[in-house]
């Protein structure tokens, strides 16, 4: 039923800058947000960063929430972004073999997307 079935319905998988803040703004049950930040210490190493994503989409959806934010917005010297389309299958796999990609929604927040 629909009390039962919350969603928002977007127009386009591209959002308008203003649409993004509403919907991280939004402030209702069953739409718990969690930023992962992409940027990680160029010493670290991209196979590792990418490996910390995952554990940090897994643990949030674990912990209950239902939007996984990828975010390379606060780049800063010293650091390097993952790749947001790397990013978003190393997510996708994890939740889909941990058995939770249902119980979520990945949402990018990215310099490197591109509309064609």
């Amino acid at each position: 039923s629909p009390e039962h079935a919350s969603r928002v319905i977007l127009s386009s998988p591209v959002i308008s800058p203003a649409k993004w803040r509403s919907l991280m703004n939004l402030e209702r049950p069953g739409f718990e947000r969690h930023i992962i930040d992409l940027n990680y210490d160029e010493s670290l190493g991209l196979e590792a960063a990418v490996r910390n994503v995952a554990d940090q989409a897994e643990e949030a959806v674990r912990s209950g929430h239902t939007l996984i934010v990828l975010s390379d917005r606060h780049i800063a010297p010293g650091k390097l972004p993952v790749h947001a389309s790397l990013a978003v299958g190393a997510v996708h796999h994890r939740l889909t073999e941990q058995g939770l990609r249902c119980d979520s929604n990945i949402l990018v927040e990215t310099a490197t997307a591109r509309d064609p």
